[in-house]
């Protein structure tokens, strides 16, 4: 698969990370990020490209330049491509990965316990093509 731009695995039955890829498409007009939920055939490729397999990370990943990331890293590596108030997050960097982490996984954790999507939401025409798989 080509790998200009970053491309983003997501949890396609996680109502909150359906929204947190509906936020990365409405600030990112230039199209820079792709999408793949986890479970689909492709990101299920996409995984075991990167070595991942059942024991993955639970987590929205980034797969940038080559490499994969999870967790407060993915994150923010997604901010920095971004327009709108979510930059702004890159200071939190200066914050120890551990401690990132710790919080991003308080929240991961709980995900669920908010709402749970039933499957991977439906986009219209015009970001269909950002979906890989």
């Amino acid at each position: 698969m080509p790998e200009a731009g970053g491309i983003i695995l997501f949890d396609g039955t996680c109502a909150m990370c359906n929204a947190s890829v509906g936020y990365v498409i409405a600030h990112d007009p230039a199209g820079y990020f792709r999408f793949a939920a986890s479970e689909s055939p492709a990101g299920q490729a996409l995984l075991r490209e990167h070595g991942l397999g059942e024991d993955r990370p639970r987590s929205m990943l980034l797969i940038e330049g080559g490499r994969i990331v999870a967790h407060s890293t993915a994150v923010l590596g997604i901010a920095r491509h971004l327009r709108g108030p979510a930059r702004a997050a890159c200071v939190l960097r200066l914050i120890p990965v551990k401690l990132r982490d710790w919080a991003y996984r308080q929240v991961a954790t709980r995900r669920h316990r908010f709402t749970k999507a039933t499957a991977c939401r439906a986009w219209g025409p015009e970001v269909a093509g950002r979906f890989i798989g």
